[in-house]
C-alpha cells in the first residue's frame, strides 16, 4: 500500500527537525517503521546539485505497518520542507550548526584569496531566522 497525494515535495529529514504522522484515529504513525522514511531524491538536485524546484514529483510514501494504517485512512504529516524562492534559492536554517561551519569555510577561503578588510553578510535569507 502507498500513500497518495503526499505534501512531501522538498521534504527535509535532518535529525534536528521533527517530523510526525498520525492516522485518522489520531494514533501516532512512526516514520521509518510504520511508513517508509520520507526521502526526496530530487531535494537540492532537481537539474544539477544545489538546485531546488517545485516542479518535480513528490516522493511516494510506502506503508509498512498495515495494522496502524488502513486502506482509506487520512494521514496527517507534519515536518519541514525547503521552499525555493527566486531562481531556486532556499533559506538557510540558523538552528543547524552546519550552516555556521559552511559560512566560516566560505569566509576563510575569501579571506585567504582576497585579504579583504572585512565582510558584508549579504545573505537575504537571514530574514528567516531560526526557521
Amino acid at each position: 500500500m502507498e500513500i497518495l497525494d503526499t505534501p512531501t515535495l522538498n521534504w527535509l529529514n535532518r535529525p534536528d527537525l521533527t517530523e510526525t504522522a498520525t492516522n485518522s484515529s489520531g494514533v501516532n504513525i512512526t516514520i521509518g517503521s510504520d511508513i517508509d522514511p520520507i526521502i526526496d531524491p530530487k531535494l537540492g538536485n532537481s537539474s544539477f546539485p544545489g538546485s531546488y524546484d517545485t516542479q518535480h514529483l513528490a516522493p511516494v510514501i510506502n506503508v509498512r505497518n498495515t495494522a496502524k494504517v488502513k486502506e482509506g485512512d487520512v494521514l496527517r504529516l507534519s515536518g519541514y520542507h525547503a521552499l525555493p524562492t527566486a531562481d531556486g534559492q532556499i533559506s538557510a536554517s540558523w538552528n543547524n550548526p552546519a550552516v555556521y561551519r559552511r559560512m566560516r569555510k566560505i569566509h576563510e577561503k575569501l579571506y585567504t584569496d582576497f585579504k579583504p578588510d572585512g565582510f558584508l553578510l549579504n545573505y537575504s535569507e537571514i530574514r528567516m531566522g531560526g526557521w
